[in-house]
């Protein structure tokens, strides 16, 4: 192999690195069933109407999902510098 082989992969995919901003939720004691029925209600709307949906959604998991979500807005805001009013929740799954 070539000198230099690794960084020029590593440059490779840090350029193709998807930039849209991301939050994550790890060990949340919830059932996918019951987060999945919050994840639906807010998938493809703007944040603000995803926040209000959160809210006053009665489940256990909407918490967790603001608490996510508002994070989320943060990385968008402080990372990637975009505005909290033109972003909108693009999709929001369950491993």
């Amino acid at each position: 192999m070539a000198k230099g082989h690794r960084s020029q992969i590593k440059r490779e995919r840090n350029a193709k690195k998807d930039t849209r901003p991301s939050a994550k939720l790890s060990y949340a004691r919830v059932s996918v069933q019951k987060a999945c029925y919050v994840l639906d209600a807010i998938r493809g709307k703007d944040v603000q109407t995803a926040l209000g949906i959160v809210t006053y959604n009665p489940r256990y998991a909407s918490e967790l999902i603001a608490k996510l979500l508002k994070s989320a807005i943060a990385n968008a805001e402080n990372n990637n510098g975009m505005k909290a009013e033109n972003l909108y929740v693009e999709e929001g799954y369950e491993n």
